[in-house]
């Protein structure tokens, strides 16, 4: 089962993200979902050891500034969550990957996008699994 997360205060940005998850043909109907509003609130879930998700569909606020620190976050605690960042902008995408980000999706993006970048994390996860 894939377990998604998604962070994003945009009403619409959230249900467009759910839509692509539900029409992703190689997601296929094994998986979950549970959405977010406030980086703080993924935040206290990771405090609480109660954030047991795959991925996390993070947006990119304005500067930048609470993604980018939840997601070092998330790898100095050593928390296994891949995340995706939703961002109106390319000004963070180096900061981003230098945070170990699986990618960086502008706004807007498309079903094709989407569906891309999952084929591409879908295939490593599945690699990764066949090593262990």
């Amino acid at each position: 089962m894939l377990r998604i997360a998604i962070c994003e205060k945009d009403k619409k940005q959230r249900m467009e993200l759910l839509d692509y998850i539900s029409m992703d043909t190689d997601i296929e109907d094994d998986y979950i979902t549970e959405c977010f509003e406030q980086v703080m609130d993924v935040k206290k879930r990771l405090d609480e050891r109660d954030f047991n998700f795959d991925i996390l569909f993070l947006m990119m606020d304005s500067i930048g500034v609470d993604s980018l620190a939840l997601l070092q976050y998330i790898r100095e605690k050593k928390f296994d969550v891949d995340v995706f960042f939703i961002a109106d902008t390319v000004d963070f995408v180096t900061e981003a990957f230098r945070c170990r980000a699986f990618a960086y999706l502008v706004k807007p993006f498309d079903l094709k996008k989407f569906s891309y970048e999952m084929k591409q994390y879908l295939r490593e996860k599945k690699d990764y699994q066949k090593k262990l």
